[in-house]
């Protein structure tokens, strides 16, 4: 789909710019490859809204939940020989690695419901607020990035 090919995309730029730019030791290969699976547990779950899910702290515990058993259920369909390769991206990276393709995902949110919005769709102008008071990032270069691209709140 393409927002998963979005998703990626932005992840492995963010990640190379912080490495080169910020001299982080971002492990790139992982970090795109996470980015790749992030969406793949809806093919169980379906998509839900960011502003549905993120209504309150119990139903994105509740929709997490769905994702990671999803997760497994796809794992489990794979043949077993392929399964330990996919399995550390079915699941979240540890630490800032899983940060920055969060931020890739929130990043392609936003971008997505700015040109929503800039072709008319005024349905997209409460998730686009609501997202940008959301996107934020504790790295340098994606900050910037973001910032650049007026997406603060």
């Amino acid at each position: 789909p393409v927002r998963t090919r979005r998703v990626a995309l932005i992840a492995w730029v963010l990640a190379e710019a912080e490495n080169a730019r910020a001299q982080a030791s971002l492990p790139v290969d992982d970090i795109v490859r996470r980015a790749l699976l992030l969406e793949a547990p809806k093919a169980i779950t379906g998509d839900i809204l960011y502003v549905t899910k993120t209504a309150s702290p119990d139903m994105l515990r509740g929709v997490e939940q769905a994702r990671s058993r999803a997760s497994r259920e796809l794992l489990d369909m794979l043949p077993p020989e392929l399964q330990p390769a996919f399995a550390p991206y079915l699941r979240p990276l540890p630490g800032q690695a899983e940060r920055l393709v969060q931020d890739a995902s929130r990043l392609a949110g936003c971008l997505e419901a700015l040109m929503e919005v800039r072709l008319g769709n005024t349905y997209f102008q409460p998730i686009l607020d609501a997202l940008r008071e959301r996107v934020d990032s504790p790295f340098p270069t994606t900050r910037e990035i973001i910032e650049g691209l007026g997406l603060v709140g």
